[in-house]
């Protein structure tokens, strides 16, 4: 039987390639004779630009950047010399990933340090910049980025050099500086919240990075004040933008800023390492990520991987290290099964040093249940 075994990473714990291989160690240890084969997916968080760069037989290059708090890293993005292309990720630079818990809270932190990357690949020549932009840790609407790429956002008491989530709300002026009109800008993007209300960036994914209820509604009226203003100064409307609301606004922040044009990351992806082939060739397709929940549903990369099964009538399990979806929007997602790697509450610093066990464990449980539904059939 042939398994095609496709997750994501799972947040804090571990990446996609080492999932995968959990998951593949799980099938073969119950019997040698699967038919596997891992293919690492992203869906433009963390670890989309090592996947590309691989792809596309790029050369991973660094540079010293800031942190979504400003403090001194060092982050690297995928540069494609025959083409002139930089593929960004957000995540290594402005990513949730590098904060520790006590420090997340997006009215503190910025996406100054990706805008520092996008510089530096266009000092390298580059032409044209995929930017990834999952798994950030910030809600500032891109203007942190912006910033360092030289556009200049002033309040009452002057300019506001790393401008953060709780800036927005008393920013009054933008210039534009800098001329990177030549520049081919593309957003992989995979969520369609707008930007600011009950779906937008705050009160959908302020919570999980840090934000209180306070905090959420500071900064969703941060965003609303920011698309008024970026209307009026830059005459670009981003309030009603279908993925707007992206890694903290960075969707609609990209538009008005990068001019940049929104693309459905796990579907460009998809198309980049050939994934439909894989799926033509398989009986079984294995995916995963960190949490199976809302956002799931609303466009994240299971929902990709499924999409690409149904073309083939391929069945589809996903294993996720919390699943929070019911079981009849598990079947309406399209999956034939979805299962959790803890059987009951755990403390989170207990839970994440046990992710890959854990993940192998299960995999066996499920090479049992699928050899056995094999064996009867």
């Amino acid at each position: 039987m042939k398994i095609l075994i496709s997750p994501d990473s799972f947040k804090d714990a571990a990446d996609s390639d080492a999932i995968g291989l959990a998951i593949e160690s799980g099938f073969l240890a119950v019997d040698d004779s699967f038919n596997t084969k891992v293919c690492s997916l992203a869906d433009g968080g963390e670890g989309t630009s090592l996947i590309l760069n691989k792809a596309l037989n790029g050369e991973w290059t660094t540079t010293k950047v800031v942190d979504p708090l400003n403090r001194p890293i060092d982050a690297g993005f995928a540069w494609i010399p025959d083409r002139k292309l930089a593929i960004i990720e957000l995540a290594q630079a402005s990513g949730y990933q590098l904060l520790k818990p006590h420090e997340r809270n997006p009215m503190h932190t910025t996406t100054f340090g990706t805008g520092m990357l996008i510089r530096y690949a266009v000092s390298m020549g580059a032409e044209e910049v995929v930017l990834c932009i999952g798994s950030s840790a910030t809600n500032d609407l891109a203007t942190g980025l912006a910033a360092a790429l030289g556009y200049r956002f002033y309040n009452d008491q002057g300019l506001v050099e790393v401008p953060r989530g709780q800036d927005l709300i008393q920013i009054n002026r933008i210039e534009k500086t800098i001329d990177i009109d030549d520049i081919k800008f593309t957003v992989l993007c995979d969520v369609n919240n707008p930007l600011y209300g009950p779906s937008g960036a705050a009160h959908i994914y302020g919570p999980q990075k840090g934000a209180s209820s306070t905090d959420i509604d500071k900064l969703d009226q941060g965003l609303r004040h920011m698309a008024d203003l970026i209307q009026s100064r830059l005459g670009v409307n981003v309030h009603d933008v279908s993925g707007g609301g992206a890694a903290g606004g960075v969707g609609a922040g990209s538009l008005a800023f990068l001019n940049a044009d929104l693309q459905p990351g796990i579907k460009t992806i998809k198309e980049l390492i050939d994934f439909d082939k894989a799926v033509e060739w398989c009986d079984l397709i294995i995916t995963g990520e960190g949490r199976l929940d809302q956002q799931t549903m609303r466009g994240k990369l299971i929902k990709g991987v499924i999409q690409s099964a149904q073309a083939y009538q391929k069945p589809v399990i996903a294993i996720a290290g919390e699943v929070s979806l019911s079981d009849g929007d598990i079947k309406k997602l399209g999956l034939l099964a979805a299962f959790s790697i803890t059987n009951g509450a755990r403390p989170l610093g207990e839970a994440l040093p046990r992710t890959l066990n854990d993940v192998r464990h299960l995999s066996t449980q499920l090479a049992s249940m699928v050899k056995g539904l094999v064996s009867v059939k």
